[in-house]
């Protein structure tokens, strides 16, 4: 609970979390290494690090409130030394130097079981804040692989965590809430398919690289993110994806594209023309306006789920693509807020949830979830403007009004006073 605390504290809503970086924001907690100790001091083995086997040390700074983080930097491994500094800040954030302060953690004034619980305690605190068990479980990450690159951990601790998301429960309800509402836009835009590429990029190299470059490769044509290591075409331009291991290697920064939202049984959720959701169990096409319902290979004519432009077995073309259904679901771009309505909208800012506060609407309010799809939403203090894709569905935006003012107090935890509804596509 307390490194969820301290996540939603520092506002932090992407992965891999940096200790280094939030030593440095820390206005009383410093971090120095043992081999910048050992210089400045002149001393052959600061607090004795190398002598007791620890990786690192913190104490209470003499005749202050302050805190300094001694770490061995001789240690080869980067996530090791990431999972050590992680682990020292649960200890300060814990109130362990505090609550035992005649030792400041200095094994030998305490019991094994005393001694023991901190330990525990700081560990837990260093995996919560690392790897988030409340968020990789909701965002489906339970691979070990593709946490320790996520995370940027050690594969030991990744597989220990991946332990932990398949086993998990909620325990502290509004905490996790809030943290899978700052991170869904970081999942929901594959920033996370980045995260992993860098991790690969990093640390796997060319020796490592065939063992896990698939676990997220981007396509050289059009930098698209392929996730599925048995994917052969690049499902958004149809290119065949590269293999790292010819030598040419791959792009290093990717690019999100948006999907067409289908069912387990391969059907649209909802028509992307005209919105219709109610669909009978015989259709094959949308009974509004004739859109067909399923996404099609034109090739091989098997059946795809809405993220393929492109069959990922031959490469050929899909039937939503030929129709060019994707276009009518590219993002929107915002209005020129400084010139839109003579400025009146120039002091409002985008509103960084909305995507969630789409997602929320899934399950409780179909209609309001087609309507939705693709708009955005801009805010001043309680006010918000929304831009709704067209006519029809402004209205049923508006219908729906107080219904939606509720979403995003409950889940965006956010004032919200007014919406105001612009369906003008721009």
């Amino acid at each position: 609970m307390r490194a969820y605390q301290y996540l939603v504290q520092l506002d932090i809503k992407g992965l891999p979390v940096d200790p280094f970086a939030i030593v440095k924001n820390e206005p009383n907690i410093y971090l120095c290494s043992w081999t910048e100790l050992r210089k400045t001091h002149r001393v052959t083995d600061p607090y004795n690090l190398k002598r007791n086997g620890a990786d690192a040390k913190v104490q209470i700074i003499r005749g202050t409130s302050d805190y300094l983080i001694v770490f061995d930097d001789t240690i080869k491994s980067r996530e090791r030394i990431r999972w050590t500094i992680a682990h020292e800040i649960g200890h300060i954030l814990l109130g362990h130097l505090v609550y035992y302060e005649e030792t400041a953690l200095n094994r030998g004034g305490l019991t094994e079981e005393q001694y023991g619980t901190l330990e525990v305690e700081a560990h837990w605190f260093a995996e919560a804040l690392l790897a988030p068990t409340a968020v990789l479980y909701q965002f489906k990450i339970c691979d070990p692989k593709e946490i320790a690159l996520l995370c940027d951990i050690s594969l030991d601790a990744a597989e220990e965590s991946a332990k932990h998301v398949r086993n998990y429960q909620v325990k502290v309800q509004h905490l996790e809430m809030t943290l899978v509402r700052n991170f869904f836009r970081f999942f929901y835009t594959q920033k996370h398919l980045q995260s992993i590429a860098n991790g690969i990029f990093r640390y796997c190299g060319r020796r490592q690289y065939k063992g896990v470059y698939k676990i997220c490769r981007i396509c050289r044509n059009c930098r698209a993110y392929i996730s599925d290591p048995g994917q052969k075409y690049c499902h958004v331009c149809g290119q065949q994806i590269a293999n790292p291991d010819d030598g040419k290697g791959l792009p290093r920064i990717g690019k999100y594209y948006p999907h067409i939202d289908t069912r387990e049984d391969g059907r649209i959720l909802y028509c992307p023309v005209c919105k219709n959701h109610s669909f009978s169990n015989q259709a094959t096409v949308c009974e509004e306006c004739g859109t067909a319902l399923g996404n099609i290979c034109l090739h091989e004519t098997t059946l795809l789920s809405g993220i393929y432009r492109y069959c990922p077995n031959c490469g050929n073309m899909t039937s939503f693509e030929e129709t060019g259904l994707y276009d009518l679901i590219e993002e929107p771009n915002l209005p020129d807020l400084l010139t839109f309505k003579q400025g009146s909208y120039q002091d409002y800012i985008e509103y960084e949830y909305w995507e969630y506060i789409i997602a929320s609407c899934y399950y409780a309010n179909m209609d309001l979830y087609t309507a939705l799809a693709n708009s955005k939403a801009i805010r001043d203090e309680g006010n918000f403007v929304i831009f709704a894709t067209d006519f029809d569905s402004a209205k049923t935006i508006q219908k729906h009004k107080d219904f939606l003012i509720r979403q995003i107090r409950e889940y965006g935890q956010t004032m919200v006073t007014d919406v105001e509804l612009i369906y003008k596509r721009f």
